[in-house]
């Protein structure tokens, strides 16, 4: 009976040693996808938005969250070295930058349609502010392009920075108007203002895509095809015009 006994003790300490195992092994597992869920909760609105880096210069990245760190809004800036329209105003909006962002918590990104590593290098060395890495970032752009529907180029769209909400896509429009340092205050201030929305729930208004003729010519120049076909389309003409004049003229004679 004392042996029974004595064995019953040892299997029933051994079972509650391998128990404690187990539970001490679960709790591990738990705290770990509670890590883990914690670390992927902790990604910020802009990082979600535009990926984990962004070029502060062509040869610098640096993490996103540093960047956005206490910027109030988020200017993205979808624009191109083919385009002239968005050469015009490149120039206007690195100035808008350098006067009235820095102090009042904005940051701009710029968003690339350059056709190479070398273009997009020449134009962006001639802003002042943050952009899109120029590699492994066009699933990003895409699906940022798709969300704010954006068709055509220049556009400057305004995101609010803490929580990625959309602003206006008026941004363009509302820069040039700029003049003196009272507007440049004024037009962030009424960004700030501004009821921002989910990007889901915008109302798009197009005005932020370029306005007809920049659609017009952004997809003309993306398309050499165009060209030729409009430069055939004109000789046609010219040559119609030609032989009127010389028909024109053989009426004349008789």
């Amino acid at each position: 009976t004392v042996e029974a006994s004595s064995s019953t003790r040892i299997i029933f300490n051994y079972l509650l040693i391998h128990i404690l195992q187990i539970s001490d092994n679960q709790l591990k597992v738990s705290q770990r996808m509670s890590t883990k869920k914690s670390k992927k909760g902790s990604i910020s609105a802009m990082e979600q938005v535009l990926g984990p880096t962004l070029l502060s210069t062509f040869e610098n990245l640096e993490p996103t969250s540093t960047i956005m760190k206490d910027k109030d809004l988020v200017l993205l800036y979808f624009s191109a070295s083919w385009c002239p329209p968005c050469k015009q105003f490149t120039p206007v909006l690195s100035e808008f930058y350098t006067k009235y962002c820095a102090q009042n918590k904005v940051e701009i990104v710029y968003i690339s349609s350059d056709r190479d590593v070398e273009s997009f290098k020449t134009y962006y060395n001639k802003m002042a502010f943050k952009s899109l890495p120029v590699h492994d970032s066009a699933d990003i752009k895409q699906n940022i392009s798709n969300k704010l529907k954006i068709s055509g180029i220049p556009s400057l769209i305004v995101l609010e920075a803490k929580t990625g909400h959309f602003v206006t896509d008026n941004a363009r429009m509302e820069v040039l108007a700029v003049n003196g340092s009272e507007s440049g205050e004024e037009l962030i201030q009424k960004w700030k203002d501004a009821e921002a929305v989910p990007i889901e729930e915008a109302k798009l208004s197009g005005s932020g895509q370029g306005g007809l003729l920049s659609r017009m010519i952004s997809s003309i120049l993306k398309n050499p095809m165009y060209i030729v076909g409009i430069m055939f389309m004109a000789k046609r003409f010219l040559e119609k015009l030609q032989q009127l004049g010389e028909d024109g003229g053989s009426q004349n004679e008789l």
